[in-house]
Parts: structure tokens; sequence; C-alpha cells
């Protein structure tokens, strides 16, 4: 199996935020997890980020050996209301480290399918890594290409367990309206309000955000999901309301080579990330706007 891509598409020299949408995407799912943390690190600090990590501790292989620099991170930028959620881990790399062998490299190539555009493999050997690796170039994008108040918390050992959000304690999670997960596959315009029947939004924060993408000109389906890390942090007390995107990563079972990006898809949810940013910035600008108010007193 290749542990090198040979077209290195994406893989080499330009940093994150010099790079364009698709060619992010395809640099979040060639690179190894711990690169990536440090590139997510390094590239938002410079953009106006603070981050804290916890103290969370990732055991890889059949002999649990404890993998540094894997932890639960939280990035912030000014008093945010939203957090962005994605996992870094993907499936081909914990089947690596239970079989032993090296770390598997997709080698990301642009195709049709469907008459749609997609990224996959080139070979359809090696998982790409949509799931979630498509969620945190969504997350990092947002953050790139807005200068508003955000937060992005980036999870790992969700596929094995929400292991890590498990684990999450972070205050100031539980301050914000809303946490964004972008992590639903295999289904397209959906929300996911719900777990396994469990509520984890209040009905009137998912009609707020149905009618901001209403508006956008780009309808959702609410629906009841599968486990993932939003239901865990919900369950440790760090979230009031949650959601769960699809984004565009389709045929995605376990490590399976089949795996593919839907492009225009994943285009679509980067904007549909970007308006709810922006409605509950606007909420939170009118309230401080209506507190500057001046009194009025009966004449």
């Amino acid at each position: 199996m290749r542990t090198v891509p040979p077209n290195g598409f994406a893989v080499a020299a330009p940093s994150l935020h010099e790079l364009s949408f698709r060619e992010l995407i395809a640099r979040c799912c060639v690179s190894d997890e711990a690169t990536l943390r440090r590139d997510i690190k390094s590239t938002l600090l410079a953009r106006g980020f603070s981050f804290v990590e916890d103290d969370y501790v990732s055991y890889r292989s059949a002999e649990r050996r404890p993998v540094s620099g894997l932890c639960n991170l939280l990035l912030t930028r000014g008093a945010p209301r939203v957090a962005l959620v994605a996992h870094t881990d993907v499936c081909r790399d914990h089947d690596a480290f239970e079989r032993g062998t090296p770390m598997p490299v997709p080698d990301p190539v642009i195709q049709r399918h469907d008459g749609r555009t997609i990224l996959r493999d080139r070979h359809r050997e090696v998982q790409l890594g949509g799931d979630d690796r498509l969620g945190v170039a969504i997350a990092l994008w947002t953050a790139l290409r807005t200068k508003r108040p955000l937060a992005l918390l980036f999870t790992t050992d969700e596929e094995v367990g929400l292991l890590s959000a498990a684990t999450c304690r972070f205050a100031q999670l539980a301050t914000l309206d809303l946490l964004v997960q972008i992590d639903r596959g295999n289904h397209s315009h959906q929300l996911v309000d719900r777990i396994h029947e469990e509520r984890i939004c209040a009905p009137d924060v998912a009609t707020r955000i149905l009618a901001a993408l209403e508006r956008a000109g780009r309808p959702r389906e609410t629906t009841n999901g599968g486990s993932t890390d939003v239901r865990a942090l919900r369950r440790n007390g760090v979230c009031r309301d949650a959601i769960n995107l699809t984004c565009g990563y389709h045929e995605s079972y376990g490590d399976s080579g089949d795996e593919y990006i839907d492009l225009p898809e994943a285009e679509d949810t980067a904007r549909d990330v970007r308006a709810i940013v922006q409605e509950f910035s606007r909420a939170r600008r009118a309230r401080g706007a209506k507190a500057q108010e001046p009194e009025r007193h009966p004449p």
C-alpha cells in the first residue's frame, strides 16, 4: 500500500491560509493528525485566536501506547457565541495503529461521479479522510475568511467511541449559544437536532437556524442522527444547544477507499456554516445595541 502520495497534491509548501478551499480540504485529508494540529494552531494564532488544550491522552494500538499532542483543542477569537466542532482522527489511522503498519496517505484527485465533482483517493485504496477532515477544513475556512468572534473545538478519538469529547470540560463552551458539529456523512441537506431521539437542540433554536438557511437559499431538513461528539459534550454539561450538519462526504464506512467528498456540497456547507455564525453574531450585536440605548423617561 502507498504511504506517500505520488502527485503531492496540496501537500507541499503554501501555508493553510494561502490555499483555496479545495486545496485546504485536500491538505487536511492528507496531513497526519499531529502535523495538522500544529498547522492549525500556528495559522490561527497569527490571526487573533488563542488556544487551550486539556490533559486528554490518546492511546493507540493494541498495546495502548500514548500518543502525545492529541487532546481536546479549543481555539477562540473575541467573545464568540458559536463554536464549530470537528474531530481530527480518521479511521485509516486507527486501523494502521492496530495493525502496527505505516500510516497510509491518500492521493486525492478530482473526478466526476454521477454528474458531480468529487475528491477521492486516486486508486480507491486509501480512505480519503472526509470523516472528519472535511469538517476540520470547513471550520478552518470559516475562521480564515471571517473576522467575527468564533470558537473552534477539535476533538480526537471520535471514531473509537467519542473518547476525548467524553472527557472535555472546557468551561467556556457552556457560555456559548450553539455548537455546530460538521460531521454527518452519507446524506445531504440535513441538520441533526436529535441523536437516537435524544434532543441536542431546542426546537426554537433549530427553527431559527433553518430559517436563516432558508433565507440564504439552501434549505435543510432536521433529522435524527447517530452518536457523535456534541452528544457527549451535552452530557458533560458544557453545551447548551448543538447541531450536526451533513457536509459532503459519502460512501464513508470505516477506512474504505471508496469514500469521497462531493465538492459542491462541501462548498454549500461552508456557506451554511458562515450563515449560522452570522445569524448568531447578528443577534448578539442587536442585544448590545439595545443595551446601549439611552434611557427614555415618560414626559
